[in-house]
């Protein structure tokens, strides 16, 4: 597996991913695998119709490059990452919305992941990080509001007993005792 990359002189390269854990499978979600299907037929078109062109005008369309990239101009080169960048800038000014690298959508989605109850291990599979501390050390302050739902995690628990829907409060002013539950290290049975 390689990742493509650009150096200072703008030229690209295959490299490897810079961990073992870089190296993975990542499962897709329906909606991202139906896309990507979808991009598959496109991208089978595309080279279709510039073999064709290549077939009519090979001066002016070379042979059609099959470089097992996804993403790839209509000739099956691969896009040059600043390019890549460079587009997305420009989608993100189109939609009139706020500025942010096309890395950070890397952290959207582990922040997503997170939000959405996936543990810490898992999204430190997910990114491909070598180091579970990293991925916590970077992760776990993120999102203050799951600060409450730490805190409140425990006591959810602890076994409640059901009260009964004419158990309320008029009904323990009338000498009623309210049903109790047995925890462990003593206490009372339920009523």
């Amino acid at each position: 597996m390689e990742q493509l990359v650009a150096d200072t002189t703008h030229q690209m390269y295959g490299e490897t991913p810079k961990s073992r854990s870089g190296r993975r499978t990542t499962a897709l979600n329906s909606a991202t695998h139906a896309l990507l299907a979808t991009w598959r037929k496109v991208q089978k078109e595309e080279r279709a119709a510039w073999e064709a062109k290549h077939q009519r005008n090979p001066q002016k369309y070379g042979p059609y490059v099959d470089s097992g990239y996804v993403f790839t101009q209509d000739n099956g080169t691969p896009w040059h990452p600043d390019n890549v960048s460079k587009l997305f800038d420009r989608l993100l000014r189109r939609l009139d919305m706020h500025p942010i690298r096309l890395h950070d959508l890397r952290h959207c989605a582990a922040s997503l992941s997170l939000a959405a109850g996936l543990s810490m291990k898992a999204i430190q599979a997910l990114l491909g990080h070598a180091s579970f501390t990293l991925t916590a050390d970077t992760y776990t302050s993120l999102m203050p509001q799951f600060e409450k739902e730490a805190a409140d995690a425990p006591v959810a628990l602890v076994p409640r007993a059901h009260q009964p829907p004419d158990a309320g409060v008029g009904a323990l002013r009338d000498g009623a005792r309210p049903p109790m539950t047995l925890i462990a290290g003593g206490g009372e049975e339920a009523a």
